[in-house]
């Protein structure tokens, strides 16, 4: 991963780095990044329903920083202990991704990466193609 995108994923727990120096907190790096990502992903999608914007008008480093501002500031919704208001969660998540998740200049083509890049051209080149 390049930028932004692999800023927003080592930001996630930023607390626990100190437990990666053993296996099981390396897993635990890892298991939290992806459960952020796929929670990410189905906020967009809840918020693609509610806005009727496409998927593309979405800046997945927008989106997953938004994500981990609502989990920080929320923290005491999902408390051990505690009665989860998941609802109240749901509904703080999703006005987030409409307001922070959007890219800036939706009119302007998406970035394509420098990897996508190459393997366009290394396709289009074993396809005989432009």
């Amino acid at each position: 991963m390049h930028g932004r995108r692999a800023l927003a994923f080592t930001k996630i727990h930023s607390k626990s780095v100190q437990f990666l120096g053993s296996t099981s907190g390396i897993r635990i790096q890892i298991y939290a990044t992806l459960i952020h990502y796929v929670l990410t992903h189905l906020v967009i999608l809840k918020a693609m329903q509610v806005t009727g914007h496409k998927f593309k008008d979405f800046s997945i480093p927008y989106c997953l920083d938004a994500v981990q501002q609502v989990l920080q500031l929320t923290g005491q919704l999902v408390m051990k202990g505690s009665r989860p208001d998941w609802d109240q969660l749901e509904a703080q998540l999703l006005r987030a991704m409409i307001t922070k998740g959007l890219r800036p200049n939706r009119n302007r083509k998406r970035l394509i990466t420098v990897v996508k890049a190459q393997l366009e051209l290394t396709v289009s080149t074993l396809t005989g193609g432009p």
